[in-house]
Order: structure tokens, then sequence, then C-alpha cells
């Protein structure tokens, strides 16, 4: 059984930088995060072709658009 996007909770932007516990890290030592997407599922088995590149598109979409990055 293949697990697909509907299976996972999506966050992107601001709202993904709420539910990552590094954001406040990052604020402590004075670095930017730059939002990308915090996701999680109850996956059953490896995800579909369609859901790894949805995925990867948005997170890859983010980072060609930035031109000040320091790391990942």
């Amino acid at each position: 059984m293949l697990t697909d996007k509907d299976n996972f909770t999506l966050y992107e932007g601001e709202e993904m930088l709420d539910r990552v516990a590094s954001t406040e890290i990052f604020k402590e030592v004075g670095a930017t995060a730059i939002p990308t997407i915090h996701t999680f599922g109850l996956s059953s088995g490896a995800v579909t072709e369609e859901t790894y590149r949805y995925f990867a598109d948005k997170i890859l979409h983010v980072l060609r658009n930035e031109t000040d990055i320091d790391g990942i």
C-alpha cells in the first residue's frame, strides 16, 4: 500500500515556523529561519512518486527563490 499526500498534515510559511521547536533556538542566536514545509503523517509504507514530488517541489521552490542561504 502506497501512502499519498492526503495522509499527511502540512504546514507552510510562518505557520511552519510556529510548529518547529528549533525556531526559538534560531532566534536566540540571531539566525534567520526561512520557512519551507513541516509535514507529518501516519504513513503506511512507501509514499507515492506524486507525493514525494509534491513535497520535494514545495521545498525546492522556496530554496530556489532565496539568494542568501548559509545552510539547510
